[in-house]
């Protein structure tokens, strides 16, 4: 997708989510969420999001349920996420998901009005039983945009 504006009443805009393939490719470049409190976009795949606005997520710009995956990250603004009232995220990482063997490369990316709980780079312990198959050892970060990373 490029210079595509999303206006998300419900759900989620763009899914890859869970087996869609592996080696899948997906890239978004310079377009609008308006979210609405919904959520942007939910990735099983390669991804780059690049020089995109996200207005009003629901937490984060990508869920990441990638595995053996490159994510490129770079010159997106996020405007708070307020309808959803919970921290605004860009890239969220759970354990009850599949990440593994990941590499992640930021830069240029800013959470406009970031506030203590906000992150650019996230994980977090999740909320059920993990599947065993995240390992924060195999995900790395390549970020020059102050790498806010948030680990629970």
């Amino acid at each position: 997708c490029e210079n595509v504006t999303f206006n998300i009443t419900q759900a989620t805009g763009i899914t890859s989510w869970w087996s869609t393939g592996k080696q899948t490719n997906v890239i978004v470049k310079k377009c609008i969420f308006n979210c609405g409190g919904n959520r942007p976009m939910q990735i099983d795949a390669h991804a780059t999001i690049d020089g995109c606005t996200f207005n009003d997520p629901y937490r984060y710009v990508a869920q990441l349920t990638a595995s053996n995956a490159t994510i490129n990250f770079i010159n997106n603004t996020i405007n708070q996420a307020t309808t959803s009232g919970k921290p605004t995220y860009g890239l969220q990482l759970t354990n009850d998901y599949g990440n593994s063997n990941l590499v992640i490369n930021g830069s240029g990316n800013v959470i406009v009005n970031i506030g203590a709980d906000d992150a650019l780079y996230i994980w977090e312990s999740g909320t059920g039983i993990s599947n065993g198959y995240v390992d924060i050892d195999t995900i790395t970060l390549n970020a020059t945009d102050g790498a806010w990373v948030k680990l629970n």
